[in-house]
């Protein structure tokens, strides 16, 4: 597995248009990725590689710095498979 340093989110397609800056964006992957099937604008290919990964800090099991699934301490760039974002 590879994490992409200082990737915030997940992107939406393999380009993406940014309305405040009228600017395309591609994802990181765009040039190298074999998946893309389609150069539509917000579209992502089903088969797409990215995943996300839910680091402890934005998971809905941080209760106070203790996970509530294994009732471990945790670290907030820790992560696991059974990650899920909370909802704000």
């Amino acid at each position: 597995m590879i994490g992409i340093k200082d990737m915030e989110e997940m992107p939406k397609g393999c380009c993406e248009f940014h309305k405040d800056t009228d600017m395309v964006l591609h994802c990181p992957l765009y040039n190298s990725c074999d998946k893309r099937t389609t150069i539509k604008v917000n579209f992502k290919p089903v088969n797409c590689p990215l995943v996300e990964i839910i680091t402890c800090k934005d998971c809905k099991y941080n209760n106070e710095n203790t996970c509530d699934l294994d009732g471990y301490g945790i670290n907030d760039d820790y992560f696991c498979a059974s990650g899920e974002r909370k909802v704000n």
